[in-house]
């Protein structure tokens, strides 16, 4: 789809679909970063008919609107941003800026990668190399595909490298830990700063990683993660994660106004020595309510923060 051009449908009734393993249905794509896109999708319906390996793929693009749409059953991703003009997992030169996802509804759009070295998830929706993107107002679903088969909510590709991203008012829902694999609604990986994350309903668990998570990008914080209901409906049978802080974390993480509930590790910190900065610093925890810290079985309890270390 060349800048410019915008694809706009009537509804649930716009189906825009494949017989064939797509890498993407809609490919979007510019040889320069940045490149002003000046477009939006909106008011389809994209099914991948678990046959497409990807719906949507924006790169090197800036001033996508992605909105008011369906996406479904996507064999590996769903939708994806990149800053970058191709795949390899570095910061761009130069950051895609403008861009929004929202008020879209995904379900079923990830996979799990068994098959891959370290970066196996996959997920509904992906970002990398943006600069003050927003993701807001939208319902995403993975369904449970057997085992540890399914992917994320929101996922990081070329290693995530963005700054000034936000995400806000979505209601986040990934199958429930079964005591292999992870439960991560969203995995975010070398945040710059500016990072914030509130209003959301995460029924799951948000892992902020990457080789070391900082405010570069001088925002005045590395990560905000405020006004968030996070943890499931019900108690879980195996040990659930709220937050997970990966490798390094510095120049300010505040965690506050959260509701976390039945889950059994709000809280995880671990440390290794695989980082740009090791170690953890300016990390604030207040003003949050937790309630059923603790498996569900009986004589099962859990601990608020947990610290251990990942290995070397």
């Amino acid at each position: 789809v060349p800048v410019g051009v915008s694809l706009m449908g009537a509804g649930a009734t716009s189906i825009i679909t494949t017989g064939a393993a797509l890498e993407p249905i809609i490919y979007m794509y510019s040889a320069s970063e940045g490149t002003n896109g000046n477009q939006s999708i909106s008011h389809l319906k994209v099914d991948g008919d678990m046959t497409a390996i990807t719906l949507i793929e924006i790169l090197g693009r800036s001033n996508v609107l992605v909105h008011d749409c369906e996406f479904v059953d996507a064999l590996w991703d769903g939708v994806i941003f990149r800053g970058r003009v191709d795949s390899l997992d570095r910061a761009p030169t130069t950051y895609a800026t403008g861009n929004k996802f929202y008020n879209n509804t995904v379900t079923n759009c990830a996979i799990y990668d068994t098959g891959h070295a370290w970066n196996k998830g996959h997920g509904n929706v992906c970002y990398g190399g943006q600069k003050d993107m927003e993701i807001y107002d939208n319902t995403i679903t993975q369904t449970d595909r057997g085992g540890t088969t399914h992917g994320y909510g929101i996922k990081f590709v070329n290693r995530g490298f963005s700054v000034g991203l936000k995400i806000y008012r979505n209601t986040i829902t990934v199958p429930e830990y079964e005591n292999a694999g992870f439960q991560f609604c969203m995995e975010l990986w070398c945040q710059r700063g500016g990072l914030q994350i509130y209003d959301n309903v995460i029924n799951g668990e948000i892992d902020i990683a990457g080789y070391d998570t900082n405010d570069s990008a001088n925002y005045g914080y590395a990560v905000r993660i405020y006004r968030n209901t996070i943890g499931r409906p019900r108690l879980q049978t195996y040990d659930s994660y709220g937050i997970r802080f990966e490798l390094g974390i510095h120049d300010g993480s505040y965690i506050y106004q959260n509701h976390f509930r039945n889950i059994s590790r709000p809280f995880s910190f671990d440390n290794t020595d695989s980082d740009v900065v090791p170690g953890k610093e300016d990390v604030y925890i207040y003003y949050n309510l937790f309630t059923n810290i603790r498996r569900a079985a009986a004589g099962w309890y859990g601990y608020v923060v947990t610290i251990g270390n990942a290995g070397t």
